[in-house]
C-alpha cells in the first residue's frame, strides 16, 4: 500500500514539474499582460501543490528511513516553492538526524519567519533546542506553541519531558497531567509519570500510573512502548514489593505519633524574594513546626511561600514579584496526598484547587472587623493578612457569638465550649478572665474589672483575635465536627510571640497544642520562651541567609525538654555567643542558679543570718 502511495506521489511530482515548466515557457512567450497574470496565478497554484506532494513524499521516505532521498525531494520542493513551511520543518528534522544542527536551525528559523503562527514550527524549534540540552530555550518555544494552540498535546508532552530532564519534577507532573486531560490514554505520559513518582519515592502514585499505562496498552500499537513499559514496570515491581514491608509502619514516624490529617510534607521554592532555591522536608506528625532566625533571614518569606502554595496566586500580587518564581507544596488534605505547583505561564499564574482548612496570620493582628459575615469570610483569602501585612481580614469572635448564638438564643454545647476556650486562653495572658454578655455587648471580667474589647491589653487583643479567627474559620470548614478538639487544619503564624509577656508566650503555645490537637501549626518566632511551651512533636528549622545562597534552612534535632532559656539562646537554635549583661564585669560573678526564686530565697536567708549574727555580737 505504502509503495503504491510512494509511486503515485513520484509520478504526480514528475507530471507537475513538466506542467510547471510548460506554463513558464508559455508565460515567457505571452505578449498580453492579461494572459501573463492568468498563467502566473496558475503557476503559483501548481507550485504550491508540487510543494505539498514533495512534503508528503519526503515524509514517506523519512518513515522508510531513506533520509538521503527525503532530503533530496524536500530541497527540490523548496527550490520550486521556498516558502513551504511543512517542507522546511521536514528538512530540519532530516538535518538533525544527519547531525547538521546549524542547517536544521536555519530551516526552522526561516519557517518561523514565514509563518510565526505555525505551532508545529515552534514545537520543532523547542525539540531541537532540547536535543542540544538547551532546556530554557526549548521551554520558550514550547510555550509559544501552546500560546498558538493550547490543545497542542505534543508541546505539553515535550514540556513535561524538558522539566523532568531539568530536575523540576513538579512542573513536569503538571504538564503531563494537562496532556492526559486531552488524551487520557497517552501511554508515554502515563509511563513517564510513573517513573517520576518512583524517583520521588511516591510508590503508590507510581503504581497507579503504571496500572493506567497497562490498561492503555490496547490503545497503543507501538511495540517500543510496550517493551519500555514492561521493563520499567518490572524494575518498579521490585521497588514496590520492598516498600510493602514498611507499609504496616508507615504512619509511625520519628515522634512515634500518628500523621495529622492536614499537614505539610514538603516545600520547594525557587526565585521567591530572598529565596534562590530551597527545599524543606517536614515530618507529617509534627504538630508544631518552628522557624527560627534573625530579622531579614527569610522566615516570613517561607510562610508566605507556603500560603501561596496552598491557596494560589489570588491576593498574593504583593509577594509574587518575579515571573521566575516557582513554589511547590506537597501536603496531606484529609489524609489524601496533594501537590500544588505554582509558576508563571505566558499570561497568568498557574492555578489549582485551594487547600481547605487552612489559615494564616501576619504580625499585625491587633484590630478586628466590626461585624461578621460567614459568606464573606468563606470567600476571603484566609492568608490575606500574612501576604499583605494587613489585619482587616481578622474575624470578630464577639460579633459571631452575638449574631449566631446569643442574639437568637442558640446557646449550643459548641458555643459554650468556645466561650470556655476563650476564657481559658485569655486567662493565660492575664489573671483569670470571664466572659459575660449584657444587652448584646461582650464584657470581660479581667482581674475583677469589667471591660470591653477596646480596653483589653495588646496581648489579650492579639490572642483573642488570633484564636477567635482560627475557631471561626476552622469550624466553618469542618462542618461535620461537633467539638473543637476534632478540628483539623493547617495554621501559619508569623512572630507568634507578638505583643505577649514571656509567661503568656509559653502558656499560649501549650494552650494551642492542647485546644487544637489535630491542627498543624507552622510558626516563626524570635523567642526562646515560646519553645518551652511547644509539644514534644515539634520540628525546629533554623533559617539563615547569605549572599551566595540567599535564604536556606537547616533542620535541628535539639531536645529542648530539659533546656533553660539561657541554654536555648546559646544553642544553634539562636546562636547567641553569650547571654551576659553588657554591665557584667566578670563572668565569674554571674549567678548561674537554676531559677531566680532560688537566688532570691538564698539572699533572704543570708540577710537573716547576718541580722542574727549582728544581734548576738551586741549581746
Amino acid at each position: 500500500m505504502e509503495n503504491t502511495e510512494l509511486d503515485v506521489l513520484e509520478n504526480n511530482i514528475k507530471a507537475l514539474e513538466i506542467e510547471i515548466l510548460a506554463l513558464e515557457m508559455k508565460y515567457d512567450d505571452s505578449v498580453f499582460e492579461e494572459d501573463k497574470n492568468k498563467i502566473g496565478k496558475e503557476i503559483g497554484e501548481l507550485k504550491m501543490l508540487f510543494a505539498e506532494y514533495c512534503a508528503n513524499l519526503g515524509e514517506l521516505y523519512m518513515k522508510k528511513g531513506n533520509n538521503k532521498e527525503a532530503k533530496f525531494v524536500l530541497q527540490k520542493s523548496l527550490k520550486i516553492y521556498p516558502e513551504n513551511v511543512i517542507s522546511l520543518n521536514h528538512l530540519a528534522f532530516i538535518h538533525d538526524i544527519l547531525g547538521e544542527k546549524k542547517e536544521a536551525f536555519e530551516a526552522l528559523n526561516k519557517a518561523s519567519k514565514i509563518d510565526p503562527k505555525d505551532y508545529s514550527t515552534q514545537n520543532n524549534l523547542g525539540k531541537l533546542h532540547s536535543n542540544s540540552k538547551e532546556n530554557q530555550k526549548a521551554i520558550i518555544h514550547f510555550n509559544k506553541a501552546l500560546e498558538i494552540n493550547a490543545e497542542n498535546i505534543e508541546s505539553l508532552y515535550n514540556l513535561g519531558f524538558v522539566y523532568r530532564d531539568s530536575g523540576e519534577y513538579y512542573k513536569s507532573i503538571d504538564y503531563y497531567k494537562q496532556a492526559l486531560e486531552i488524551k487520557p490514554f497517552f501511554i508515554e505520559v502515563l509511563n513517564n509519570l510513573a517513573d517520576i513518582y518512583v524517583d520521588l519515592g511516591e510508590l503508590e502514585l507510581a503504581k497507579l500510573y503504571f496500572d493506567k499505562a497497562s490498561e492503555s496498552l490496547e490503545n497503543s500499537l507501538s511495540k517500543e512502548n510496550i517493551d519500555i513499559l514492561e521493563k520499567n514496570y518490572k524494575n518498579f515491581s521490585e521497588i514496590y514489593q520492598k516498600s510493602l514491608i514498611k507499609s504496616s509502619s508507615e504512619n509511625i514516624n520519628e515522634f512515634g505519633k500518628e500523621n495529622l490529617a492536614f499537614t505539610i510534607k514538603k516545600l520547594c521554592v525557587s526565585n521567591f524574594q530572598s529565596i534562590k532555591s530551597l527545599e524543606i522536608q517536614i515530618p507529617t506528625d509534627a504538630q508544631f513546626v518552628c522557624l527560627l532566625g534573625q530579622n531579614g533571614d527569610g522566615k516570613t518569606s517561607i510562610l508566605q511561600a507556603l500560603a501561596v502554595g496552598l491557596q494560589g496566586a489570588e491576593g498574593a500580587s504583593r509577594v509574587l514579584e518575579s515571573y521566575e518564581t516557582q513554589i511547590a507544596v506537597e501536603f496531606l488534605e484529609n489524609s489524601k496526598k496533594q501537590i500544588h505547583n505554582l509558576y508563571r505561564e505566558p499570561n497568568a499564574w498557574r492555578t489549582f484547587a485551594k487547600c481547605s482548612n487552612t489559615v494564616g496570620y501576619g504580625v499585625k493582628r491587633l484590630s478586628k472587623l466590626s461585624d461578621f459575615d460567614v459568606e464573606r469570610m468563606l470567600k476571603s483569602n484566609p492568608f490575606y493578612c500574612l501576604l499583605n501585612e494587613k489585619d482587616d481580614e481578622i474575624e470578630n469572635i464577639e460579633a459571631w457569638f452575638i449574631k449566631d448564638f446569643w442574639k437568637h438564643k442558640k446557646v449550643t454545647p459548641l458555643a459554650e465550649e468556645l466561650r470556655k476556650i476563650i476564657e481559658k486562653i485569655l486567662s493565660s495572658i492575664t489573671q483569670k478572665v470571664e466572659i459575660v454578655e449584657e444587652e448584646g455587648t461582650f464584657y470581660y471580667l479581667e482581674q475583677g474589672f469589667k471591660v470591653k474589647y477596646d480596653h483589653l491589653s495588646a496581648g489579650s487583643k492579639s490572642v483573642l483575635n488570633l484564636v477567635g479567627d482560627i475557631l471561626i474559620r476552622l469550624i466553618a470548614q469542618n462542618k461535620e465536627v461537633s467539638t473543637v478538639e476534632n478540628l483539623k487544619g493547617i495554621v501559619l503564624i508569623d512572630e507568634v510571640e507578638s505583643h505577649l509577656h514571656p509567661k503568656a508566650q509559653k502558656d499560649l503555645m501549650q494552650k494551642l497544642s492542647e485546644i487544637f490537637p489535630k491542627v498543624q501549626f507552622i510558626v516563626s518566632t524570635h523567642s526562646a520562651i515560646c519553645l518551652l511551651g511547644m509539644p514534644e512533636n515539634t520540628a525546629f528549622f533554623r533559617v539563615k541567609r547569605d549572599f551566595e545562597r540567599g535564604t536556606f534552612v537547616e533542620r535541628l534535632t535539639i531536645d529542648v525538654a530539659n533546656l533553660l532559656p539561657n541554654q536555648l539562646l546559646t544553642s544553634p537554635l539562636f546562636d547567641m555567643e553569650n547571654i551576659f549583661s553588657v554591665n557584667t564585669e566578670s563572668i565569674y560573678e554571674v549567678d548561674t542558679g537554676i531559677m531566680y526564686k532560688n537566688k532570691a530565697e538564698k539572699e533572704k536567708q543570708e540577710e537573716l543570718r547576718r541580722q542574727i549574727l549582728e544581734k548576738y555580737k551586741k549581746v
